[in-house]
């Protein structure tokens, strides 16, 4: 949609506009392989608000060329974006998915993986939407189309940073603290079909560890986030 606007504005050559179309792909595969380091390392939660600000930065510096002129710059610029897009995709991909199978109820945990893929699928049919409707415009056309990504990215952005909870999995298998409080799995089993934990919790205002039992039913009533 976006390759005729450029195609009358700058002088890309065959090759460069296939680079600049397989760039993002590139980078989602690179993301992929360090996606799981991050995750395991820094947690789900991280990684998910890196995806969400590599989406908003790419819509940010894709839409420099309208604002900047100069070809070396916006070929810079372009490549940029779309490779910033690219890990964007991977880390949402990667990290969204097993955010969700760790911290949603075992009951509602398809229905949730299914929504992630619709709004993939829905956010794919609204970005053609928006090229249909700019693929005629002679200016700023294709940087719209481009950059569109920012604000839904930077809105979900804002409110991850202020409500999005690490994923219990993760603060359970590595001892890390959410706020005040750290948690360690000291045992795990099975009785009649349910999980049951053995839990040390650890507050900053208590003068030694508290033993807690949790039990999970195999229905899945009691989600991650409640353990």
């Amino acid at each position: 949609f976006v390759m005729p606007g450029f195609k009358s504005r700058y002088a890309l050559s065959d090759t460069e506009q296939g680079t600049l179309d397989s760039m993002a792909s590139v980078s989602c595969a690179v993301g992929t392989l360090i996606v799981g380091f991050v995750c395991d390392r820094f947690g789900r939660r991280r990684a998910i608000l890196l995806s969400l600000f590599f989406d908003s930065a790419s819509g940010i510096v894709q839409f420099l060329p309208a604002l900047v002129p100069g070809t070396t710059f916006v070929t810079v610029a372009l490549y940029t974006g779309r490779w910033l897009k690219g890990f964007g995709n991977a880390f949402a991909q990667v990290a969204v998915p097993l955010m969700i199978a760790e911290a949603a109820p075992a009951a509602h945990r398809g229905m949730l993986e299914s929504l992630y893929q619709y709004a993939m699928f829905a956010g794919t049919l609204v970005a053609s939407l928006i090229n249909v409707g700019v693929v005629g415009w002679e200016y700023y056309g294709w940087e719209v189309s481009l950059s569109s990504c920012f604000l839904p990215s930077a809105l979900v952005l804002l409110w991850g940073v202020c409500y999005l909870n690490e994923s219990p999995r993760f603060l359970a298998l590595n001892g890390r603290e959410r706020n005040d409080l750290s948690v360690r799995v000291i045992s795990a089993r099975r009785e009649t079909g349910d999980l049951v934990l053995d839990l040390e919790l650890n507050r900053e205002e208590d003068t030694g560890p508290t033993a807690v039992t949790v039990t999970v039913d195999h229905m899945g009533a009691r989600s991650g986030s409640e353990v």
